[in-house]
This record gives C-alpha cells, sequence and structure tokens, in this order.
C-alpha cells in the first residue's frame, strides 16, 4: 500500500478510490458493478461499499475529484504526509479554483508559491511548513497546536521553516493566532494527550517543558530519552 492508502479491491483486482468516468471508459466495469459495489464518496468518485476510508484515502479522493488540479490542504495534508492522529471522516481542504464544492470538501483560493506544494505519491499537497501554515491560522489555538506537534514528529519540520512562509503572504487572515501557536507547539510531544498535557501547564504559568532530552550517564555515554523535563 502506498501513503497515500491507495488499494486494490478483491473484487477484479480494480484500483480505488476512482473516478466513474475513468473506470467506465477502459471497458474494465459496467455502470451496474459500480452501482452495486460502490459507492459514491465525492461527485464522481468511487470506494468499494464495505470499506472503512482512511484520511489519506480521502485525500487522495478529493485530488481525483478536482481531475487531479487541486491541491490537499490542512489536515488532510498533514496525514498524507505521514502525522498521525488525523480522523479517518476529516473533511478534506483543498486549494483550488472550482467555483464547486461537495459534502465533505471545503475549498480555499488561496496563493501558493511553486515551494509551497509537494507530491506525494502523485498527489499535490502543501509542504510540511505550508500545511503547519494554515492548519495554524484555519483552526482553533490548541487544537492546531496538537496537529502541528503531530506534522513536526513526522516530518522533521521546525518553526522556522513556518515563519519562512509567513513573510511571503503578509496580510493574510489568521496571523496573529498562527504566531500565538508557533510559540507553543513542540515536535517532540508524543501523542495529543501529552501536548494538551504542556498546555495546560503553560495555561498554569509554568515555563514550557521541554521534550525527547536525552539523557547521558556521568562517563557520557548516552541511556535514554525523558519524555519530560521541566525548565526552572
Amino acid at each position: 500500500m502506498s501513503v497515500v492508502g491507495v488499494m486494490l479491491t478483491a473484487m477484479g483486482d480494480i484500483p480505488w478510490p476512482f473516478r466513474s468516468t475513468e473506470m467506465l471508459s477502459t471497458g474494465a466495469v459496467t455502470e451496474h458493478y459500480i452501482r452495486t459495489r460502490y459507492r459514491q464518496l465525492y461527485p464522481g468518485i468511487y470506494v468499494p461499499r464495505e470499506v472503512e476510508v482512511s484520511a489519506t484515502q480521502r485525500a487522495y479522493s478529493a485530488w481525483l475529484w478536482t481531475e487531479r488540479r487541486g491541491v490537499i490542504a490542512g489536515l488532510a495534508a498533514s496525514a498524507v504526509h505521514g502525522a498521525k492522529w488525523v480522523e479517518a471522516g476529516v473533511i478534506v481542504d483543498l486549494i483550488h479554483r472550482h467555483h464547486k464544492t461537495a459534502r465533505g470538501l471545503r475549498i480555499h483560493r488561496d496563493t501558493l508559491m511553486d515551494n509551497e506544494i509537494d507530491r506525494v505519491a502523485g498527489i499535490a499537497v502543501t509542504s510540511p511548513a505550508r500545511t503547519a501554515f494554515d492548519v495554524g491560522r484555519w483552526l482553533p489555538q490548541a487544537g492546531a497546536v496538537e496537529r502541528i506537534d503531530a506534522l513536526m514528529a513526522a516530518t522533521g519540520l521546525v518553526t522556522e521553516q513556518v515563519e519562512d512562509v509567513m513573510k511571503k503572504h503578509k496580510g493574510v487572515r489568521g496571523l496573529a493566532r498562527l504566531r500565538s501557536v508557533l510559540a507553543l507547539v513542540d515536535g517532540g510531544s508524543e501523542s495529543p494527550q501529552e501536548t494538551r498535557t504542556r498546555l495546560l501547564l503553560v495555561k498554569s504559568g509554568f515555563p514550557p517543558p521541554q521534550t525527547q532530552i536525552r539523557v547521558f550517564n556521568r562517563y557520557g555515554d548516552f541511556i535514554a530519552v525523558s519524555t519530560w523535563a521541566g525548565r526552572t
């Protein structure tokens, strides 16, 4: 299975998700076959009836819906980049000039620089830095910190890269919120609960704790990684 979770069904080894018009044009299936064995996820995009679609499969389906012209953004993009904790039923954000939308999709007409678009298994997706830039503006603060923590853990993203994106998009909505989010993120968090605990400590007036601290013995030998370390 690829990173986007495109699979082969047990029913004739037909790759899915697929555009019905494209699949019918191959002559491999009939309309009746599609209607009886698949369900429509987005207009014209089909998946097997009995399968729970993952966040990455949902992202790929949304990209197909744009006729491969849109760019996956937001939480769906973070899932494509390997971030954990993205729900299977996530609403897919797309940066696309299309004037229409569909249930389960959210269309943005934002400006993208060339270096803010990556290709992952052929899918156009916002880069990790641009993904964090959008998530930090679009989501409430606490949720955005959780999501960006997970994205940083998956990709090695650092806040300086997000700040570079900010410099290219001065005046867009949500920059103040994004700055407050970046002040709190920590890619060393290993779960949303760990992030929430850290934010609770900060809200209570404690300094932000450091995470993933390498511990050495008195001889300089590495012995462990400490998940938490308080600052004084």
